[in-house]
Formats: C-alpha cells, structure tokens, sequence
C-alpha cells in the first residue's frame, strides 16, 4: 500500500521539469504539447529514487542522495528503513538496515535498473559496508531450483526503480512517506485494545 500511494503521488505530479524518469533514463524535453516529442539522456546523478514492488517493505520507498563511503561513486539512503542503494566501482546494490548486501546488478550508468536485472545475494554471505568494502559480495548469488523458493525471491526484487531528479522532489515524497507512517502507527494506537484492567 505504501509503494502505491506513494507511486500515485509521484506520478500523478508528473512533468519534464520535475525530472521524474523510469528505468531506460530517457526523458521527454522541449517541443510544443501536442507536436512531436523529443527525448534526451540522463547523465546527471538523480537526487533520488522512489523504489516499489518489492515484498521487503523496507526496500520500499524514497532513497535520498546521502554521502558515498570509500568505495562508492554514488549513494541513496531511505530515511525511512535504513535501506541503502549505491554505486560502487561498477555493481549498484541495495543493503538492508544491517548493512548486509542484498541485491546487485552491474552498474557502469547513473540509474540503476529494476526487476530482473537485480540478482539477491545470499543473506549471511554480503559483506557489511565498511571503508574495505568490496563488489566481491555481488558476486554471490542465491541459487534454487525449487520453485517457491525462485517465486519468493522474484518477489523481494525491486520492479520500479524511478529517477527522481529533483532535490526539492525528494523531500516532498520523503515528508509524504514519513506522514503516511505516522497516520499508520496513530491507527495501530487508537485500534489496538486497551491492556488496563
């Protein structure tokens, strides 16, 4: 529910000068409304990524632009969970609030992929970040033949990766995640019963 409120606030706001753009980085510029359309490029870093699909609900939800560590070109932090998106040398990967790797997929571009292109690595092998992080941990993919355990893991893959490109943006869909959260727990609060006797 979080993923769809908030990609209907991303997108029903939508322009070309908000610089919202989905996986592939090509956005519409320039031209008359209704004449034909231009596209250019993304080369520049986004300020941030609204991330859905995902039954990790933490791996869900806005990723800011924060400062890299050692060994990263790029990196985005959802305030919300911990979660952490980054670009290291060549490889993007999302590592959970614990700092272990969870997926990869090589990198190389300013805008990471979605769906597919992500591989899960085995929770326990990843690699705590740290001033000595490596991609070797990128390296180390989940493997099964049985077929739940593949469905289960499509699942945990992010499947919407959008650029968001501006600051401002951001932090419009950051307080709007942050309210929903709060309006969530005030419910939880006010439905639970009470434990007086």
């Amino acid at each position: 529910a979080v993923c769809l409120t908030l990609g209907v606030a991303v997108l029903s706001g939508t322009t070309a000068a908000q610089e919202i753009v989905g996986p592939g980085g090509v956005v519409p510029y320039g031209g008359p409304a209704r004449g034909p359309r231009r596209y250019g490029y993304v080369r520049d870093p986004a300020a941030g990524f609204f991330v859905a699909g995902s039954t990790l609900s933490g791996l869900n939800g806005v990723f800011a632009r924060v400062v890299p560590l050692d060994g990263e070109k790029l990196a985005y932090r959802n305030a919300l969970s911990g979660w952490r998106l980054a670009l290291g040398a060549a490889t993007w990967s999302f590592a959970d609030a614990l700092e272990r790797e969870r997926f990869s997929h090589p990198g190389g571009t300013v805008l990471p992929g979605a769906g597919l292109k992500w591989s899960r690595v085995e929770v326990g092998r990843g690699t705590p970040r740290d001033a000595s992080h490596s991609e070797a941990a990128a390296a180390i993919v989940t493997t099964s033949s049985d077929d739940d355990d593949q469905a289960a893991w499509l699942a945990e893959l992010p499947w919407q990766v959008v650029y968001v490109g501006d600051e401002r943006r951001v932090r419009q869909l950051e307080r709007m995640a942050a309210e929903r959260e709060a309006a969530i727990r005030r419910a939880l609060r006010i439905g639970a019963p009470s434990t007086d006797a």
